[in-house]
Order: C-alpha cells, then structure tokens, then sequence
C-alpha cells in the first residue's frame, strides 16, 4: 500500500516489490513491463530476445525491434 494514508494499492510489477511513497517504483520494472509505476505491458509485438525486457522501462519503446509486420518505435503500424 502507498500514499500518505497507505491506503492506494501498488502495482504487482515493480522490481523487488519496492514503492516510493507516491506509487512510483523505485528500482524499476519487472521483465516486461514500463512506466513510472510499472503499470504497462511492453507493446505485444515487440520482438523479444530473451535478454531481459522487450521494451524501456521509461517510455515502453521495443528495444529488439517488431516482429514480422510491424513498425514504429512501439511496433503498433502495421506494413
């Protein structure tokens, strides 16, 4: 829980289960997953590497690339 009356519940997906007290994670994100709060998915047709995550923690750009049909920084355009 977080928030000045710890009564807001946090997101499942930040990175050792570790909150500021406004929701934000503070060691970042678990494979997979982007914002401030952890609270996006990377886009689905981000090509994947098996390296970590398929897109930045910050802004949920894909960092392999899109898969086959795809384009964009967030692989959403299709060709």
């Amino acid at each position: 829980m977080f928030g000045f009356q710890c009564d807001i519940e946090c997101i499942k997906h930040c990175l050792n289960q570790s909150w500021h007290i406004n929701g934000d994670c503070d060691l970042g994100c678990a494979t997979n997953f982007y914002g401030k709060r952890c609270d996006h998915p990377c886009p689905a047709n981000c090509a994947v590497s098996g390296m970590g995550s398929a897109c930045l923690q910050i802004s949920g750009v894909c960092l392999f690339g899109c898969k086959a049909g795809y384009e964009g920084d967030m692989c959403v355009q299709g060709w």
